[in-house]
């Protein structure tokens, strides 16, 4: 299915290119926040998006239909690391597909770091995303900015605001895994306290998947389907969220011995 959207993104793309240039309102708006240089010399952005009613983009996975974010910065200069962080998506129900994402308004923190503290940041970033309503449309933008040292003293607070509200990391406040091979593998967390409405997110190394569970008649815990029994060992990162704040949690899942089917 991922592969199958991203060659229709690709295609849109394209069509996109060859159809002539129209007035039509933009189903997205992009700016790039400077929030300046931290204490350890790192510099902290924020790049917001802004959607027309209506509109969505995705998450760092997009679920079971969709297209991720792309942020390439190669071509920039004193650059050591680039790292995009997410918040805490929605669940959209649409074509009979679960899709994760935002609407409105959302703003990626991004933290870099200098080679040489010294010396001036350009960063040459390119973002490609899509964005849906009736429709999806391929989306990008292309920034080439030296990095003020000093910060925008009207866009450092959204970034830091934006910050706080990324889902923090809590590995006590879910259980280890109880994972049952049956006819179906399943992996399932209990949840330390009472959450009002959540949903869960797993993610898996290696895995372009993300699997998703809901939580059913408020039960404390999650249960995430996987299509086979993995052979080794797999780090997992599980996102939960619900309508007040969300966290993560991070385990190993071993399945070394759950290669036959319980009760073989």
């Amino acid at each position: 299915m991922l592969n199958f959207c991203r060659f229709l993104f690709v295609a849109a793309l394209w069509l996109t290119a060859m159809l002539p240039a129209v007035a039509t309102s933009k189903p997205a708006e992009v700016m790039l926040f400077q929030g300046g240089q931290e204490a350890d010399g790192s510099y902290s952005l924020g790049l917001e998006i802004r959607l027309a009613p209506g509109w969505m983009t995705y998450w760092r996975k997009p679920g079971e239909a969709g297209i991720a974010p792309q942020f390439k910065t190669d071509q920039s200069e004193n650059l050591k690391s680039f790292e995009v962080l997410f918040p805490a998506p929605k669940i959209f129900h649409e074509g009979g597909y679960a899709t994760l994402g935002y609407e409105n308004r959302v703003i990626f923190p991004l933290r870099i770091a200098p080679k040489d503290f010294a010396k001036p940041v350009t960063l040459r970033m390119s973002v490609d995303f899509g964005v849906c309503e009736k429709i999806c449309l391929p989306q990008s933008y292309i920034f080439n900015d030296v990095l003020s040292k000093a910060a925008n003293a009207a866009q450092r607070p959204l970034i830091i605001k934006a910050v706080k509200e990324l889902p923090k990391r809590d590995d006590a406040a879910l259980s280890e895994a109880t994972i049952k091979n049956a006819e179906t593998v399943s992996v399932s967390f209990s949840l330390k306290g009472k959450r009002q409405d959540s949903f869960a997110l797993m993610e898996l190394t290696g895995d372009e998947t993300v699997y998703m569970a809901t939580q059913k008649e408020n039960a404390a815990a999650f249960t995430f389907i996987l299509p086979k029994m993995p052979a080794e060992p797999l780090h997992a990162r599980i996102t939960v969220v619900d309508v007040t704040k969300a966290f993560y949690a991070e385990k190993i899942l071993n399945f070394r011995y759950l290669t036959k089917k319980q009760g073989e």
